[in-house]
């Protein structure tokens, strides 16, 4: 089936070398969700099936008109959306951009972020970082 939704989320923080740079997400209305997740390079990289309700709540959040676009510092996480129709068209666009306290987008966000798979970051000392939720893979 084709592509329903694509959303990427950015650091606009200043970083460090070896900090997180972003994670992109790219759903079909199959419910195949592939993620990448990238730090100085990508760490996952890995399609999932999202649960059905999910999906559905993801079709009921999406806005039916644009939202104003906040840009007043460059610093945390920006993200970017794009959803479509069965056919293909683009129904919803926004821009890079904050979504602090927009609802719909952040429920949308924590949707997305629960099927990040487990994953470990190298670090440059100590012990490594453990991120993400036990997912269950497929390809």
């Amino acid at each position: 089936m084709g592509k329903f939704l694509f959303v990427d989320n950015h650091n606009w923080s200043l970083r460090e070398n070896f900090d997180w740079d972003g994670t992109s997400f790219d759903l079909s209305y199959d419910g195949e969700l592939h993620i990448i997740v990238t730090y100085w390079k990508p760490i996952v990289d890995c399609a999932v099936k999202m649960k059905t309700k999910d999906l559905n709540k993801l079709k009921s959040l999406i806005p039916t008109e644009q939202i104003p676009e906040i840009i007043d510092a460059f610093d945390g996480e920006a993200w970017s959306f794009e959803a479509y129709d069965e056919l293909g068209n683009v129904i919803f666009h926004r821009n890079m951009c904050y979504t602090y306290g927009i609802k719909p987008l952040e429920k949308i966000q924590a949707i997305l972020r629960s099927y990040i798979p487990r994953y470990t970051v190298p670090e440059f000392d100590g012990e490594p970082s453990y991120y993400g939720t036990d997912v269950e893979e497929f390809n």
